[in-house]
């Protein structure tokens, strides 16, 4: 005769052991993220892996530096962020869980959505209003543009929205990248977040929003770019260097040099919905002389170095002795012509910035071959996140 007493007894203990499972889980999963960023951050400089802020999306439009606007920690306490720019109204948080695929460790991810766009590109509602066109973080010492890093190494992870990139049947590559599509602003000399250089350097440089305000006059704008003729399987980077240069108005502006990272390619990774690690090496160099150096390297999602290029002996520094103290992320882009497609969003996961090599570190710790420790020996004049 069947007990259903002692099976009804045997079911309550198998709920009972599935529930305290699915809780221990859930609170493991919390402490490894909150404890991801702890162990990144005895490694590293400066660290964002979003899992410990808020759900935030901001609600001003414009170039927004207001700090009650700015993303806050779980605790409330503020982050390393100073500066967003929107002019959509938010139909979600810019900082969440983004869905299957859009976050690349933890819980949480950013998404940039470009929002200023060139009438060309379709303004479908569908595809705006879901992050911010750019974040920036300031990281000098508020007094001298010589604070922060000579020589910087930032690392990221990144996924472009599925639809993001246009392929061309007929030559089976891409459509060619049309414009400029930001994806990365690393500036110089900066005193505060929309503030470049000390009362002295602004006197010499001119009255324009570009160089007082956004990059100052030496600058690395890292573009995508690709498809073609010419780059017809590459999705590339693109380095637009800004160098200070003296003009007829007699002041300070920049003047640019292009230059294609065609061994920086993430169009593999792009076709094969994937995440893609990217680090960017660059020494602004020291006044008036050659020395300065860019390189970007390209990392599958297991950690696998698939693409580096690099430009050495290059003149970086031509006027204003200063550091790299200000990052950006995104921008905007201006795309014409078959580049032109209605999406226009990307994510980041795991930004670091570091005066030493971050990739082999970053992802030998993602596989647990790295014990975390603590760093040491930091970059003078670097202000450490908040």
């Amino acid at each position: 005769m069947i007990n259903k007493k002692k099976i009804s007894q045997s079911l309550r203990k198998q709920l009972i052991i599935i529930v305290v499972a699915l809780i221990c889980l859930f609170y493991n999963n919390v402490e490894c993220s909150a404890g991801w960023q702890s162990d990144l951050e005895t490694m590293f400089d400066i660290v964002e892996t979003f899992d410990q802020l808020q759900d935030w999306h901001g609600t001003a439009t414009d170039y927004v530096t207001t700090p009650s606007q700015m993303p806050k920690k779980l605790d409330g306490s503020p982050s390393i962020w100073h500066m967003y720019s929107n002019w959509e109204t938010p139909k979600a948080d810019w900082i969440r869980n983004h869905g299957t695929g859009y976050v690349w460790n933890g819980t949480k991810s950013l998404c940039i959505n470009y929002n200023n766009l060139s009438s060309s590109i379709s303004d479908s509602n569908e595809v705006l209003g879901y992050g911010p066109s750019r974040m920036s973080t300031f990281f000098g010492n508020g007094v001298s543009g010589k604070s922060g890093y000579k020589k910087i190494h930032i690392f990221y992870m990144i996924r472009f929205r599925d639809g993001f990139f246009a392929r061309n049947t007929a030559n089976d590559g891409w459509e060619y990248v049309n414009g400029y599509l930001k994806t990365l602003e690393i500036c110089s000399g900066f005193t505060g977040i929309r503030t470049w250089g000390s009362m002295s350097d602004r006197a010499l440089v001119c009255d324009n929003p570009q160089v007082r305000s956004e990059y100052g006059p030496n600058a690395t704008v890292l573009n995508i770019t690709g498809g073609g003729l010419s780059l017809k399987s590459l999705l590339c980077y693109l380095d637009t260097s800004l160098t200070a240069s003296y003009t007829t108005n007699s002041c300070y502006h920049y003047a640019q040099k292009i230059t294609e990272y065609r061994g920086a390619n993430i169009a593999n990774e792009f076709i094969n919905n994937k995440w893609v690690g990217v680090e960017v090496i660059e020494d602004i160099g020291t006044l008036n002389n050659s020395d300065g150096s860019l390189t970007i390297n390209i990392y599958s999602d297991t950690g696998k170095l698939i693409g580096t290029e690099s430009r050495t002996n290059q003149a970086r520094l031509v006027q204003f002795d200063h550091y790299y103290n200000k990052i950006t992320i995104g921008g905007n882009m201006n795309l014409s012509g078959g580049s032109a497609t209605p999406e226009n969003r990307f994510y980041i996961d795991d930004f670091i910035i570091d005066d030493q090599p971050i990739a082999e570190k970053y992802f030998k710790m993602c596989s647990g071959e790295c014990v975390p420790g603590v760093k040491l020996n930091k970059v003078q004049g670097v202000k450490k996140a908040n």
